[in-house]
């Protein structure tokens, strides 16, 4: 294997295991607002989201190393930084979502899981259409 597959290899573990899992998060934001107080769901999501920053900055990595490794043959395209500012835009709205809960008293527990319902819901299109745009890879 070279170097490259490796990286890509990487790349797409740390996509579909990292990001994945924000399918579980709309959901599991959904029913955290139905169940008011539950501190242990609040922790959770925050959890959730601390990984999906973190997923984002291996899957930032990960594509900044095979494009090195590649000689600078990615940054040229367009889906390449396209890919780049969808990789920000979802840690920003994680880092976002998971602060806003972690400042949640009980008295705005309610807007908190609003804002990370939202946020959750734009993390989720984004990682749709970053992934339909990895996949296809126009210009």
């Amino acid at each position: 294997m070279t170097l490259e597959q490796i990286l890509l290899a990487l790349h797409v573990a740390g996509t579909v295991l990292g990001l994945g899992q924000v399918g579980a998060v709309v959901p599991l934001a959904l029913y955290a607002r139905t169940k008011k107080g539950d501190r242990e769901l609040l922790v959770l999501l925050r959890k959730l989201f601390a990984t999906l920053s973190g997923s984002v900055a291996f899957v930032l990595v990960t594509g900044i190393a095979m494009d090195f490794a590649s000689h600078g043959a990615w940054h040229r395209t367009l889906f390449f930084r396209i890919g780049f500012v969808a990789a920000i835009a979802i840690g920003a709205c994680a880092g976002i979502a998971g602060s806003k809960l972690k400042k949640a008293d009980a008295s705005s527990e309610q807007a908190a899981l609003g804002t990370a319902i939202t946020l959750a819901r734009v993390i989720a299109v984004i990682t749709l259409l970053s992934t339909l745009l990895m996949v296809l890879k126009p210009g």
